[in-house]
């Protein structure tokens, strides 16, 4: 969860706290959303609870010592150094969003990290993009001209987050949309028009089998990427991809993917962010 990370579209991992609860399915909080189904960081917390933290709205969440909380500012200044922009993903093991008392704090002090960090993108993933203007820290109209704001949409159950996330899009230099875990056809209705990016991929278990990702599902989010000018970047194909037999248990051997599909795009940046 620091240095050295196995996710390909990032460069870090930071996880000052750590813990969740399953989000909504639909934007009136009924539901439960289908892309948390199978959380490989709710798994992880089984096993180390401590460390990774605890699930469920009333569960604990574990937070980070002073050092690991430092360590974007070290990234920073090596970034700085060798004149090269880096990737952070925060939070890979929460929702940076999760509406809690307890999470206010820590909140407003990752964000102030965040705004000593110039050299570094974080990439903010939530399932509660609809939390965002109400808990973005020092007022929904502070643009962070180093944060990427994303949210999950793997399913057409989902689509309303994208929704909720273009309404605060201007708050950071571009938005984002994970279609991962992808679980059925999307067709994004012309939404794609204000994202920047798409990160599209099966799903993969520690345990148990993965519920089916059909290429053709990936292919049609690149089709629509495509005809919106959106960067996509296919992360993976599942460890239960329709179709194909892949050696990879999780899908990700892009030698092992039909060639239309090896497909990884990053959004344009500038020496000083976002282009």
């Amino acid at each position: 969860m620091g240095y050295l990370t196995g996710i390909e579209w990032c460069d870090h991992t930071w996880n000052p706290w750590r813990g969740c609860a399953h989000a909504a399915r639909h934007r009136d909080g009924t539901g439960e959303a289908p892309e948390c189904l199978n959380c490989y960081a709710e798994d992880g917390s089984r096993r180390n609870a401590a460390n990774l933290g605890e699930w469920g709205p009333g569960s604990a969440r574990a937070v980070g010592v002073p050092a690991y909380w430092d360590l974007p500012r070290k990234w920073d200044r090596k970034a700085e150094a060798d004149g090269v922009r880096r990737r952070v993903f925060f939070a890979s093991y929460a929702d940076v969003f999760e509406d809690r008392a307890d999470l206010v704090p820590h909140r407003r002090r990752a964000f102030d990290i965040i705004d000593e960090c110039p050299n570094l993108d974080f990439l903010v993933l939530t399932k509660r993009p609809e939390m965002v203007g109400t808990l973005w820290p020092w007022g929904r109209e502070t643009r962070r001209e180093n944060v990427w704001l994303g949210t999950t949409c793997g399913h057409p159950d989902s689509l309303w987050r994208v929704d909720a996330l273009l309404s605060v899009r201007h708050l950071a230099a571009l938005a984002f949309v994970s279609a991962e875990p992808l679980l059925a056809p999307l067709d994004f209705g012309g939404r794609l028009g204000g994202i920047r990016w798409v990160i599209a991929g099966g799903e993969s278990r520690l345990r148990g089998e993965p519920r089916p990702c059909d290429p053709e599902w990936i292919r049609g989010v690149a089709m629509q990427c495509e005809l919106a000018g959106t960067a996509l970047f296919v992360k993976q194909l599942g460890g239960n991809p329709v179709g194909l037999s892949l050696s990879h248990p999780k899908g990700g051997d892009m030698e092992e993917w039909p060639e239309d599909l090896r497909i990884r795009e990053l959004p344009a940046v500038a020496a000083a962010g976002v282009a």
